[in-house]
């Protein structure tokens, strides 16, 4: 037996979604504090919602068959609404500490089909084996594209491989952003009670501490 997307639904569990340890916000970025891993030892599927307004950014999955099984990251089929910064082969891209993401001179895809397929890199360039390393992305926040980026750890395991998201940022003005950026130290965190009220007790949470 084996994961597909007819069973995705079933196999998440109501706390399947890591909960949000901390959010900080400051001179425009947001910095989540967050993990979550897609993997057969994680979930096999996620519905990542990048900035917790309830509506699904990206779905990151993991489908098909033992020894042909593939990870997929994308946004359904509307590409102008999120997409990750890849090489000029369409590849997944590493990117070090530092680097800019933005929409002037970099490319970007909606889909990366098969990060993994049966468990190796495929569709995935320059990511150390079971190290943390970044990903470039960007997403249609209320009408307005913000850039971001999450740090990552990509796991070539047997049959399958995994994808572990273990914590992002973007900058909600629509400026671009460096990949390890996040707002100067003593911004207050947001409690899980704010979270709780969704996008707007966040916005709430936002004008109260500016």
């Amino acid at each position: 037996m084996y994961p597909n997307a007819a069973s995705h639904a079933k196999l998440l569990s109501a706390g399947g979604i890591a909960v949000l340890s901390s959010m900080l916000s400051a001179q425009g970025i947001i910095y989540v504090n967050s993990s979550f891993k897609v993997g057969y030892e994680g979930e096999f599927t996620h519905d990542w919602d990048i900035d917790f307004d309830g509506t699904v950014d990206a779905e990151i999955f993991l489908a098909g068959p033992i020894g042909n099984s593939f990870i997929e990251i994308r946004y359904g089929y509307h590409p102008s609404f999120f997409g990750l910064r890849v090489a000029s082969n369409n590849y997944l891209q590493y990117l070090p500490r530092d680097t800019y993401v933005n929409g002037t001179q970099v490319r970007f895809d909606y889909q990366i089909h098969s990060v993994f397929r049966g468990g190796i890199f495929k569709s995935a360039t320059g990511f150390p084996d079971g190290l943390p390393g970044y990903i470039g992305f960007f997403f249609d926040n209320d009408g307005t594209t913000n850039y971001g980026w999450a740090e990552v750890i990509l796991r070539q395991e047997a049959r399958y491989g995994s994808i572990e998201i273990l914590r992002w940022a973007y900058d909600e003005t629509g400026a671009n952003i460096k990949t390890g950026a996040i707002p100067e130290p003593g911004v207050a965190a947001l409690g899980l009670g704010a979270l709780a009220l969704g996008a707007a007790g966040l916005r709430r949470w936002r004008k109260k501490a500016a």
